[in-house]
């Protein structure tokens, strides 16, 4: 009977295994894989929007005029939203932002329709 050479021993075989199994975790970071998107594992990007203004009521007096805009009171002169209030009109709020200026009405100008069936 032929005595084999090398002989593992014991306390050697774990080790190796260890070895063997903590290089292919470690090394398969460092190669990207071709099937995933090239955005994934990103952070999603927010869309710049402009602000949109809402004018919730309009309070006019003798000695004020205050209106509630994006639910922050305001009078003429404040800002809200990064828009300067120009003026307090019966009907809304006249804005300017970045040298425009923009009128915002207490009511939108969209009414109920009778559908077509007349319901």
């Amino acid at each position: 009977m032929c005595k084999p050479r090398y002989r593992l021993r014991a306390p050697l075989l774990p080790v190796l295994l260890a070895a063997l199994g903590a290089g292919n975790a470690f090394g398969a970071e460092l190669l990207p894989d071709p099937t995933r998107p090239a955005t994934f594992g990103a952070a999603p990007r927010a869309a710049a929007k402009a602000p949109s203004y809402s004018v919730s009521s309009v309070v006019i007096g003798s000695d004020r005029r205050l209106a509630v805009v994006n639910g922050k009171t305001v009078s003429e002169g404040d800002r809200v939203d990064g828009a300067r209030v120009v003026a307090v009109l019966a009907g809304g709020v006249r804005l300017q932002r970045g040298g425009r200026e923009f009128t915002v009405e207490l009511l939108p100008r969209r009414f109920k329709r009778r559908s077509a069936t007349g319901n």
